[in-house]
């Protein structure tokens, strides 16, 4: 994909009750950023939770095959460990 597209930024509507709109908007003005920025905080992250489950699911599968040395993989996972 290229960065272009990754980057384009789109609309989307949501609907949520307005108790959870009332708290969400609440918590956005206790932490000083627009409602729109929680939001897209809060999406991004569970976006790379998501990413990185299934990078652990994948590994734990490669470690569980006798016939697969997941080796290879100690200095690259060290890597994005330091990285953060």
């Amino acid at each position: 994909m290229l960065a272009a597209e990754r980057d384009r930024i789109r609309q989307v509507t949501l609907r949520v009750p307005d108790h959870l709109l009332r708290e969400v908007r609440r918590t956005a003005s206790r932490r000083r950023i627009s409602l729109n920025a929680l939001l897209r905080e809060l999406l991004e992250r569970l976006a790379d939770e998501d990413r990185q489950a299934i990078l652990r699911q994948a590994y734990d599968v490669l470690g569980a095959d006798e016939d697969v040395s997941v080796d290879g993989f100690a200095a690259a996972q060290r890597e994005v460990v330091r990285r953060g």
